[in-house]
């Protein structure tokens, strides 16, 4: 029996409350109501309740003022403020106080109700048998990131006695925001639970699953025989994600990003360990994601690098220290320029040139992508619509969109009201798409690419080849251009298989509609074998470096006098 005192003066207010915590069927409540701070006081010294439920808004102490005074009667009973404003500034002021929960209410159910008391109870330490949920994790009931940190340093300490390896694993569920944006934060809730079920099937008694924040995981192996033993189980652990999560009606796939530390080998210390586990989970992503990594001194270095990039984004677009260079586009039938590639630049004031593979990583990871993006959506189609105006009514350009892009269903709303603003064309803007991003995009992001279609936006799929792109994904995407990869038309002149690879992917391009553009085009050679296998468009240094805007006026004018020669 769980004692539960309400101070409320609103008589249907607690007629409700008891209804919800009557609903629970694993805990029984008995319930205690005062109208008034002043008669509960008297029965908080007087007997022993579990927990106190508290509106702020009582007749003799308004707001705050009942926190203190409750906490100096029974300083070890947890007490939950419920009340019917959301205010984020008060709630805050209210935990500050000593409250361990805030809730709203209309926006519980007796589940969510039940579930905060019996948080606020283990958290505060009472004895009246609930279970100990302080250092837990409310969703998942596994232990949270202070239950991880001492069970990881006790480990620490049997394992520095017994002279045994310990190994860490950080884990971070890939698109876990692409699913509470396309199903809803409850799908996502449940997902995490499906998460934590399938960890937990996997671990040893000694072993510890915990769920720190969001969607990442840790698990702790202590007694670890040997280094090599912890890659072999981490593997297991990605493939037990692997399957669809049955949620809802809806069947969910995720990738599992694992990074992987060991002691005493990485590090002599919980502190170090754990971020060199997160330093390796963070290189599984920027590797893509669904892999597992082990750490490296070299990645620690990689790691402080990518702090410093990170700090120099925040204020990058503020300094103007970015800049976008045009590629040209040539049409290899007519040699014509038919349009340009936007790239971007950074150039920063102490770092120098930093190359987009360097911060672009960075800049997802840090949500600076986002505004990054529409700087240069808006500078490249203003700079074309510039073009346009003096004397080149008919050039394009491609603007490269990052893999976040793909999961903001505001995407479309975006580009369109930039093109309204402009007076653009919405057929003279491309956008390239990244093959590595195909699959979601074919996939949950498949009605973002739809409305950029529907705007009259066209597509493209770029680095195509590096990747594992079924056809059957590229028939679903209905996109524009497939760009074949640098890595592919490097080697077309020396090696025969690559100049097949190239015929069959401009005969796939083709034969769904697509234009084939090759990328990294640098010799004539490559040129001639592109045109003898119908290659439509090339850009590359054969034709010209990567230009400024102001030199593209002279550039197309050269192109025109020079195009029956190009080659």
């Amino acid at each position: 029996m769980i004692e539960i005192l309400i101070i409320e003066d609103d008589s249907e207010d607690s007629l409700i409350i008891r209804e919800l915590l009557g609903e629970s069927d694993e805990t029984e409540f008995s319930v205690t109501c005062s109208p008034r701070l002043g008669e509960a006081l008297p029965q908080i010294e007087s007997r022993r309740f579990d927990a106190i439920l508290l509106d702020p808004g009582l007749p003799d102490a308004y707001g705050l003022e009942a926190i203190p005074r409750i906490r100096k009667a029974a300083p070890d009973v947890p007490l939950v403020v419920l009340t019917g404003h959301c205010d984020p500034a008060f709630a805050d002021q209210a935990l500050a106080a000593g409250a361990q929960d805030y809730l709203i209410k209309g926006r519980i159910n007796g589940e969510s109700l039940v579930h905060a008391l019996r948080y606020a109870v283990a958290r505060q330490g009472s004895e009246r048998g609930l279970r100990d949920l302080a250092h837990r994790d409310s969703l998942t009931d596994l232990p949270n990131r202070r239950l991880f940190l001492d069970r990881l340093e006790q480990e620490l300490v049997r394992a520095r006695r017994y002279r045994h390896s310990l190994g860490l694993l950080f884990l971070d569920i890939d698109r876990l925001k692409m699913v509470n944006d396309t199903f809803g934060h409850d799908v996502g809730d449940l997902l995490l639970r499906g998460v934590a079920d399938r960890l937990r099937s996997l671990v040893r008694a000694s072993d510890t699953v915990a769920r720190l924040a969001g969607d990442e995981f840790t698990l702790i192996l202590p007694e670890l025989s040997r280094r090599d033993d912890l890659g072999p189980f981490a593997e297991k652990v990605r493939s037990a994600l692997r399957p669809p999560f049955l949620i809802a009606g809806h069947s969910v796939t995720i990738g599992t990003s694992i990074g992987a530390s060991v002691f005493p080998d990485d590090a002599l210390d919980a502190e170090t360990l754990v971020k060199h586990a997160d330093a390796s989970m963070f290189s599984a992503k920027r590797q893509g994601g669904d892999s597992v990594r082990f750490y490296s001194a070299l990645m620690n270095a990689m790691a402080a690098e990518r702090m410093g990039i990170a700090s120099a984004l925040r204020h990058a677009l503020d300094r103007r220290e970015f800049r976008l260079e045009y590629q040209p586009q040539h049409e290899l039938k007519s040699g014509r320029v038919l349009g340009f590639e936007c790239l971007l630049r950074w150039r920063h004031p102490s770092l120098g040139e930093i190359p987009p593979l360097r911060f672009l990583p960075v800049a997802e990871e840090t949500h600076e992508i986002e505004a990054i993006c529409d700087w240069v959506l808006q500078s490249a189609c203003a700079q074309l619509r510039s073009w346009h105006r003096h004397g080149f009514p008919d050039l394009t350009v491609a603007v490269n969109l990052s893999l976040p892009d793909l999961d903001d269903k505001k995407l479309p709303d975006r580009i369109g009201r930039t093109l309204r603003q402009i007076d653009l064309d919405p057929a003279c803007l491309e956008v390239d798409l990244p093959e590595r991003g195909m699959a979601r995009a074919a996939g949950q992001s498949s009605g973002t690419l739809r409305r950029l279609r529907d705007l009259g936006i066209r597509v493209a799929i770029d680095d195509f080849g590096t990747g594992h792109t079924s056809l059957f994904s590229l028939q679903g995407l209905h996109a524009d251009t497939l760009k074949i990869d640098t890595s592919i038309i490097k080697d077309v002149v020396s090696r025969p298989e690559s100049r097949s690879i190239v015929n069959v992917i401009i005969g796939m391009a083709h034969g769904l509609g697509m234009r084939a553009l090759a990328e990294g085009v640098e010799t004539g050679d490559q040129m001639r074998i592109l045109r003898e296998a119908r290659c439509d468009l090339a850009q590359g240094y054969h034709f010209s470096r990567p230009l400024d805007a102001g030199a593209v006026p002279r550039f197309l004018q050269w192109a025109e006098s020079t195009q029956d020669r190009v080659g």
